[in-house]
């Protein structure tokens, strides 16, 4: 774990250089290095269909009834139904008996197992939404698995050595060398109304200490309201208004606006957030060229990532470990010096870092795939609307030369 890289202090003591602050749990081992990597996703799905077709046709175990709720040192008859719900798709521990009425902890560790794979709060309890997920037939998984496979199959190509994939279904990133997974973390996605889409693209830049051009939908539609009700709200936020007079960007004092004449369809103001501690864009930007404006950062908001489903954002997609990956995306990149970045983190200073080989990135929503380990996942199946229907948070194109 990392020590609040949002804030750049290390709980119970200075903060150290932000290169040594970073711990990165990585899945790679020195022994590793000799192993072949894992079967390629395209083979893992095959796998994975194979497996539910033998579900399929085995039958199905009798449904939960929906209005139970099942959890430790219960004895119960639903407590059966569960085991051999579990054992039929293999989520139950081998010894374990399918007729036992008894819910002891081995089979709270198996329920755990379950909703991990399910994208659901893992606390081992069987409530309404574990239910409604054990009584998914087998057939529907199968049905499931294989439309993410083909949609998996249309995705652009991703034959590269070193990739970051980003699965909208899991609200998960990935960064992968040869195969393996070296890194994983929680992202946020947008929410309903601003869906995060699926792209393709190439990470090119890191932004130590980012402003935030604030964009004219969130400006109009969220910041006008409060800023007609309370007047300080700007100075509070350390929000600074710009407008482009004369060829060039100036600084405009609130004062000299009036703010229920200004005119919301041609709003003609800026609203610029700089570096600092109120920045909801953390320490760090990671830009990815694409005609929606999204780009990943850090967030101050880590609770928000304690959430199974993390639609938060208006577009953008932040990411729990920015630290991490910006850690590992230089250490990647061997013509970054990356002595010359430790100072500038550690003040508030904005700084760019150019990555001279951009890293491939996919976004994209599986919500059925299979593990590097043969593990089945599955997330709620939904297809992300059409791109043309899109509206985000961060198209900032005609600020980019502030």
């Amino acid at each position: 774990m990392i020590s609040n890289p949002a804030s750049g202090q290390n709980e119970g003591g200075p903060t150290p250089p932000w290169w040594e602050y970073a711990t990165i749990e990585d899945s790679t081992k020195p022994w590793q290095e000799a192993v072949p990597p894992p079967p390629p996703l395209t083979e893992r799905f095959a796998a994975g269909i194979e497996k539910y077709t033998f579900f399929k046709e085995q039958g199905d175990s009798q449904p939960l009834p929906e209005n139970k709720i099942l959890r430790k040192n219960m004895s119960d008859s639903a407590v059966i139904l569960l085991r051999q719900c579990l054992q039929l798709s293999q989520d139950l521990s081998a010894g374990s008996s399918p007729f036992s009425n008894y819910f002891d902890g081995s089979l709270e560790q198996d329920v755990k197992s379950f909703q991990k794979r399910h994208g659901l709060r893992v606390d081992g309890a069987v409530g309404a939404e574990t239910i409604r997920e054990l009584n998914v037939p087998a057939a529907q998984r199968l049905d499931q698995l294989q439309k993410n496979f083909e949609h998996w199959q249309s995705q652009p190509l991703l034959d590269e050595s070193f990739y970051i994939l980003i699965n909208l279904a899991a609200y998960e990133l990935r960064l992968i060398e040869q195969g393996r997974t070296l890194l994983t973390m929680p992202v946020v996605v947008g929410r309903p109304e601003y869906e995060t889409p699926e792209f393709k693209s190439e990470m090119t830049q890191i932004i130590l200490n980012p402003s935030w051009n604030i964009p004219t939908s969130i400006t109009v539609k969220e910041i006008l309201p409060v800023l007609q009700l309370h007047g300080t709200y700007l100075e509070n936020e350390n929000i600074k208004i710009l407008q482009f007079r004369h060829g060039r960007w100036i600084n405009v004092s609130r004062d000299s606006i009036s703010w229920s004449q200004v005119d919301t369809a041609h709003f003609p103001y800026l609203f610029r957030q700089p570096p600092g501690p109120l920045n909801p864009l953390g320490r760090f930007k990671f830009i990815l060229p694409n005609p929606f404006g999204i780009y990943l950062h850090d967030t101050p908001a880590k609770f928000l990532f304690e959430n199974p489903e993390r639609r938060f954002s208006h577009g953008c997609i932040r990411i729990a470990e920015p630290l991490a990956l910006a850690r590992k995306l230089i250490e990647h990149d061997n013509a970054v010096n990356k002595e010359s970045i430790f100072a500038h983190l550690e003040s508030w200073e904005e700084f760019p870092i150019v990555l001279t080989q951009p890293v491939p990135i996919l976004i994209v929503y599986l919500s059925a795939w299979v593990e590097e380990d043969g593990t089945v996942q599955f997330r709620k199946d939904k297809t992300p609307p059409p791109l043309d229907s899109l509206e985000t948070e961060t198209n900032e194109s005609e600020w980019e030369d502030l």
